[in-house]
């Protein structure tokens, strides 16, 4: 299992992505822009979801 302070830098850094994302979806509201960063925040949200769940299973670790 990776280390606690590296999983939360991925998080954190894939919730800078996701907001970034957003902030030009708001900038640019152009149809061929916005299905461009759509399929990138479908892309970031898999992967924070992955993340999470990786914090999920460090914690139940914790506990046993």
């Amino acid at each position: 299992m990776r280390p606690l302070m590296e999983i939360l830098e991925d998080e954190r850094s894939l919730m800078l992505r996701l907001d970034t994302i957003y902030q030009n979806m708001l900038r640019y509201p152009y149809e061929d822009t916005y299905e461009l960063l759509e399929a990138k925040r479908v892309i970031a949200k898999r992967d924070l979801d992955r993340i999470q769940a990786e914090i999920r299973e460090y914690i139940e670790e914790l506990f046993k």
